[in-house]
């Protein structure tokens, strides 16, 4: 990806730069942050996830959740910025609590057939797609959990599960780079379900769609 602008101020870039950038088919854009009242370029290729990344040449890049930050004012300029934000995210209710330890979770209720492995049910969902796509955009899959599957999302920061079939954990992108960034862990009030609040880089399904709950109408 290529831009006219050779200024390493992203703000310095022709606004028709931008627009070119988010046509490519190589990137996912824009993407809107409601938390921050922000709008990202979320780039496909995992390959160099750091600020020198040749994908995206001169735009600041978000390390923490590995996507590339449209400044205020361009996106104003691409007509992108929301007049009045949500100030309060939609997950936060009575029936969710955030948590910090595996430890505060039951995982006595749920084991596979055959074996007496400890699960919880995992829900990832990307809050923002949520808002803007509903919910066939923003719940992006359900899988299980142990107590070890939900100590390395948080020291990782990337959503991992459990595998019933293969009998080990696994962390969603690890060979496709279609990652998901954990901005929060919730519990239900029996604390037997977790919710993965996450940001999704890519398609989350392995059909190639971008929700486990998305139908490709193309084949109806």
């Amino acid at each position: 990806m290529k831009f006219n602008s050779q200024e390493s101020d992203p703000s310095a870039m022709r606004i028709e730069d931008w627009r070119r950038a988010l046509s490519y088919d190589d990137i996912v854009g824009p993407v809107y942050n409601q938390r921050d009242d922000q709008w990202y370029i979320d780039p496909r290729s995992r390959t160099n996830r750091n600020a020198s990344m040749s994908l995206v040449v001169g735009i600041p890049f978000e390390p923490s959740i590995g996507l590339y930050r449209i400044p205020n004012e361009i996106a104003l300029q691409l007509g992108l910025v929301r007049a009045e934000p949500v100030a309060t995210p939609p997950m936060t209710g009575l029936a969710l609590r955030e948590i910090f330890s595996s430890s505060e979770l039951d995982f006595s209720k749920l084991t596979t057939p055959d074996s007496a492995v400890e699960l919880v049910t995992a829900i990832a969902v990307d809050e923002g797609k949520l808002m803007n796509g509903g919910i066939g955009a923003g719940i992006r899959m359900v899988g299980y959990v142990t107590r070890e599957a939900v100590d390395m999302t948080f020291e990782k920061g990337l959503a991992t599960f459990y595998s019933r079939s293969r009998d080990e954990l696994w962390t969603k992108g690890e060979s496709s780079g279609n990652t998901l960034t954990v901005q929060r862990v919730l519990a239900d009030c029996d604390l037997d379900t977790v919710l993965y609040d996450v940001i999704a880089s890519g398609p989350s399904c392995h059909t190639g769609m971008n929700s486990c709950f998305e139908i490709n109408t193309a084949e109806q």
